[in-house]
């Protein structure tokens, strides 16, 4: 017998010689008390997701379009401004081939245009300035009645000169943009590129694996810089929030023995779409987290009371399908109590509704059970039942 549970045993009649005796045998049934039991001898308090952030926190993306090689740090690792964390190969062909090709055919459709456009404007400069050179002689013999007229004709020749500079600077510089887009495909196809920490810090996350094809935008990485970590978190509406300096515990699944405590800054006044508020808080002593790791920040006196715990096995399910368990009543009696169960954690759940803290329940529900049935005494269990006992038969606990 434990501090959480005790060994009833239920007469069952079993199909041995001892029925002809008048001997009945018994089937010992486990008790415990509701909300004693927890997961590893401890009964969890309430507790709420969250996660590290920093404002600090930089996404890292890709130049260009390929497929990541090689990462040479992994999260939490330390990273120095400019320092290569990972390479990005060339893209694969022939898709990249193709786009190359076009590249190069709109290389040539540039220079193609800005040699014909070169042409057109040599002949064209030499007919405006011939007709220039007539215009000012014209200016020179003109009186004063056509002066004027002679003045507009010469403006117009002047300014179909600099349109047609215009466009054969427009010519250049197409064909230096064609060049210049040639040249970064071509590049692109030369070998890999290495990524680089864009500031001092840690790797707070890698969002793409080696062998994914990432393009340019799209985030693949990140570094967190300094040490201003804060986590936040989501508070459920129906418990009672931690106010502005309290101070809780923060821990990371896995990390059972590596709790932390935070000083709570901020809550949110107001209920978000999911019916939860949002909180921030801060370390009291800084930690080696990693930026955008996973937490619990687990609830302090006064902010919400955790549902007990049951054992898993205790619970059974009618012909509905309903959850139910059986509790026993202070006459050692058994009764059928439906239940309304939450969480599982490890080897128990939690029971919502139906039975509180303190009740005594049946952990482990056996199809012998029935309602009513009353549990004798650990002493009332005969002793010789007719059978060999389980185990090396010796009446001791091992």
């Amino acid at each position: 017998m434990t501090a959480t549970s005790a060994v009833f045993g239920i007469g069952v009649q079993r199909g041995t010689a001892s029925e002809h005796d008048g001997a009945s045998s018994a089937l010992a049934v486990p008790v415990e008390v509701v909300g004693q039991a927890g997961v590893d001898g401890e009964q969890p308090g309430m507790s709420w997701p969250g996660q590290v952030i920093s404002d600090t926190d930089i996404q890292i993306q890709p130049p260009r379009e390929g497929t990541i090689t090689a990462w040479s740090v992994s999260i939490g690792h330390p990273v120095k401004r400019g320092q290569v964390i990972g390479h990005l190969t060339s893209p694969t062909a022939p898709d990249f081939d193709v786009t190359l090709a076009e590249a190069n055919e709109a290389v040539v459709a540039a220079r193609g245009e800005l040699e014909a456009q070169d042409d057109f404007t040599d002949d064209r400069e030499d007919q405006l300035e011939k007709l220039k050179k007539a215009l000012k002689k014209e200016l020179d013999d003109a009186d004063d009645s056509s002066r004027a007229e002679v003045l507009e004709r010469l403006d117009k020749v002047e300014g179909q000169i600099l349109d047609g500079e215009r466009e054969l600077d427009i010519a250049r510089s197409n064909l230096k943009a064609a060049q210049t887009a040639y040249e970064d495909i071509e590049d692109a196809l030369d070998g890999d590129v290495s990524i680089v920490a864009p500031q001092s810090g840690e790797v707070s996350a890698l969002l793409k694996l080696v062998g994914d094809f990432v393009e340019p935008g799209a985030a693949i990485a990140a570094v967190s810089g300094g040490n201003d970590k804060t986590i936040r978190f989501r508070i459920p509406g129906n418990v009672t929030p931690p106010a502005a300096g309290d101070t809780l515990t923060v821990v990371r699944p896995g990390f059972a023995k590596d709790r932390q405590q935070i000083t709570i800054t901020g809550v949110g006044a107001s209920l978000g779409s999911n019916g939860s508020r949002v909180a921030d808080a801060t370390f009291v002593e800084p930690v080696d987290w990693p930026v955008r790791s996973s937490v619990r920040v687990i609830a302090g006196e006064g902010q919400g009371d955790a549902p007990p715990l049951v054992s898993l096995t205790a619970i059974w399910f009618d012909d509905q399908g309903k959850s139910n368990v059986w509790r026993v009543g202070g006459d050692d009696r058994i009764e059928a109590r439906p239940v309304k169960t939450g969480r599982s954690l490890g080897n128990k759940i939690e029971v919502l509704e139906g039975v509180g803290a303190g009740s005594q329940i049946v952990s482990v529900a056996g199809p012998a059970l029935r309602s009513g049935m009353k549990l004798p005494k650990a002493a009332d269990i005969p002793s010789d039942s007719g059978e060999q006992p389980a185990g090396d038969g010796h009446d001791h606990e091992h």
